[in-house]
């Protein structure tokens, strides 16, 4: 009878330990579901807060942009009435004394192409990444806008 209840003791022993294995793995399937939402949680959370930080900066870039072409727009009026290209050479290379200004056109009212100004280093860097000229890489959004 001994024999028979330890092989019995044996077998609830062995009952639980697999009853413990299940739920473990249950639980273990669950933490790593776990871990899986709140990984994606994160990547969404910060998706979004990149997305608030370049809609910024193109903010403050449009806002910029506008102001130059205020300031330009009032100062290039006669250079280019008198087709004063040097003058405007000028004003482009005082403009890319800011680091956000690599490219500058100006159109008429029919959108011809007055004068641009291609800062020359980045330029030669656009050149080396694309294997292309801005203007070539980028004609047709040149073109359309």
């Amino acid at each position: 009878m001994s024999e028979s209840r330890t092989q019995e003791q044996t077998n609830k022993f062995y009952e639980r330990v697999l009853a413990l294995a299940e739920r473990f793995e249950f639980n273990v399937q669950i933490f790593v579901a776990i871990v899986a939402i709140a990984c994606l949680v994160e990547v969404i959370l910060g998706w979004n807060a990149f997305l608030k930080e370049v809609t910024l900066i193109r903010g403050r870039l449009e806002r910029k942009a506008v102001s130059y072409l205020g300031v330009l727009s009032r100062a290039t009026l006669n250079p280019i009435l008198s087709y004063d290209w040097d003058q405007m050479d000028l004003y482009s290379r005082q403009m890319f004394e800011d680091e956000d200004v690599v490219f500058i056109r100006f159109v008429d009212a029919r959108g011809q192409v007055i004068f641009d100004s291609l800062r020359p280093e980045f330029g030669e860097k656009f050149r080396k990444r694309y294997n292309k000229a801005l203007k070539e890489k980028l004609s047709a959004v040149l073109a359309r806008d």
